[in-house]
């Protein structure tokens, strides 16, 4: 039996951001100003510059990737935290060195959309540039980097506590740490995620 990866990652990534959407004042509007960009560079570039038609399909597969990587990571940090509490505990810690931000640009997904749309941005009319008409792709990115991330870690993280009751002999899954933890993030993002004690909460 096969598994597509690439659909899990795709419904994973629409959930979150179908969250963050209906969580976050600010998400409706950069996702639409995103939407209308992609659609005003394919009208305009289509045909001239390279990828310039695939732009939503190639920073859909990057960020897809970094979304599910941040999910892996919260996953294993559970079982981290489980099997060594004191040195595993990483609430105090720097959101960036959590996420391993540096390192997700390495994931072969990401190396080869970031690769591609290199060849776009580098080919892009001069007026482009100086009227920063791509600024909505940013901004919108941003606010992935900003929230999907730090979002996506959590629902690794929470997932755990199921999974690993289900294939982890003798597992137990701390809740007063899971709940501290959604303080946490909710706290540093000024939204309310799903609520930890929910164990059959999905986020797609």
């Amino acid at each position: 039996m096969m598994i597509d990866l690439g659909n899990i990652r795709a419904n994973m990534a629409n959930g979150l951001l179908a969250f963050m959407e209906s969580s976050t004042d600010d998400f409706k509007t950069v996702k639409k100003e995103y939407e209308e960009c992609l659609a005003m560079i394919t009208a305009e570039l289509g045909g001239k510059v390279p990828y310039a038609s695939e732009l939503s399909f190639l920073i859909d597969r990057r960020i897809n990737a970094e979304l599910t990587y941040s999910f892996y990571l919260g996953l294993r940090a559970n079982m981290e935290y489980f099997r060594n509490p004191i040195a595993n505990n990483f609430l105090n810690a720097d959101f960036e060195v959590v996420l391993r931000e540096t390192r997700s640009h390495y994931l072969p997904e990401c190396e080869a959309a970031q690769r591609k749309l290199n060849k776009f941005y580098d080919a892009l009319p001069e007026e482009y540039m100086l009227t920063d008409k791509t600024m909505p792709i940013s901004e919108y990115e941003s606010f992935i980097a900003t929230y999907g991330l730090k979002i996506a870690h959590y629902c690794g993280f929470l997932f755990g506590n199921e999974f690993y009751s289900c294939v982890e002999p003798g597992y137990v899954p701390d809740m007063v740490y899971t709940h501290l933890y959604q303080h946490t993030v909710e706290k540093y993002l000024e939204v309310k995620l799903p609520d930890a004690y929910q164990r059959n909460w999905k986020i797609a």
